[in-house]
């Protein structure tokens, strides 16, 4: 079984790791010469290109990108074109797709009151968000029931421990203590998505985030204590910070179970390590 990767960064390179160890093939798209997981293999491309050359054993594909910018012609690149690209690729190969994640995000979601959040909340068609929901339209078109949408929250984890950070070395933890928060932890963003891929029957959409929506402030006392540091007053500034508290609900009906099921487990992996 072949999987192609689009996107091997923190979230990619952990599920691409769990693929191989189960002796699974996989190829890693990318642009630029650097280090892929051990045993993948990588195609070199700019993305979008309509001479993208892919082989034709594919049949699993995970489009994870992460826009080089935050302005609308990065994430039109990222998102719509390249998705479009790839999927025209593949085409032209005849490879036949049994499935394919795109890993969104759930910044789609713009509530900012506390509210509960699920996949059949409003979305925003504003800024970024605009071309994210294009690309999840887009796969939609292309694949109907064979393409699924994982809306991940905030990832943390090895490698993006910011907060952990912060708080040790006696800086503003970063956020808005009062907010409302949601997180998933790399591995189980990993998991999800390798959960997906391999489901047999799935709904178009699925939120990534794991049982602990709370306020920001409860995260970073209970990441003080454990250091066993005194918290410095936090930095409010953090860009785009909403406050909702989004479900998993749909996410843990198809049998998905959370290794870190919520911050005190994963952020308590993060201070033993």
């Amino acid at each position: 079984m072949t999987t192609l990767f689009v996107g091997c960064g923190n979230v990619g390179a952990a599920l691409a790791q769990r693929l191989v160890a189960r002796g699974e093939r996989v190829l890693g798209l990318t642009r630029s010469e650097r280090a892929l997981p051990e045993h993948v293999v990588p195609i070199r491309a700019e993305l979008p290109s309509e001479s993208l050359v892919l082989p034709t054993e594919v049949v699993h594909l995970v489009y994870a990108v992460a826009p080089g910018a935050r302005d609308d012609a990065a994430y039109a690149r990222g998102y719509p074109l390249g998705l479009t690209s790839v999927l025209d690729a593949l085409d032209r190969a005849g490879a036949t797709l049994r499935r394919a994640v795109l890993v969104s995000s759930t910044a789609v979601y713009t509530q900012d009151d506390g509210s509960y959040v699920d996949e059949r909340s409003p979305v925003t068609e504003a800024g970024t968000a605009a071309r994210i929901l294009e690309a999840e339209r887009l796969l939609g078109a292309r694949l109907g029931a064979r393409g699924v949408v994982l809306r991940l929250s905030g990832i943390y984890g090895p490698g993006r421990d910011r907060i952990v950070r912060a708080i040790r070395e006696g800086k503003p933890a970063p956020g808005d203590p009062t907010r409302v928060g949601n997180r998933i932890h790399r591995d189980d963003a990993a998991a999800a998505t390798d959960h997906l891929l391999h489901l047999e029957a799935t709904e178009r959409v699925y939120v990534g985030t794991d049982d602990a929506s709370v306020p920001m402030g409860e995260v970073f006392d209970w990441v003080a204590s454990r250091v066993g540091v005194a918290l410095v007053p936090p930095d409010a500034s953090g860009r785009g910070a909403t406050s909702k508290r989004l479900s998993n609900a749909r996410l843990r009906a198809t049998g998905f179970t959370f290794r870190y099921p919520t911050y005190r487990e994963g952020y308590g992996a993060l201070l033993v390590g």
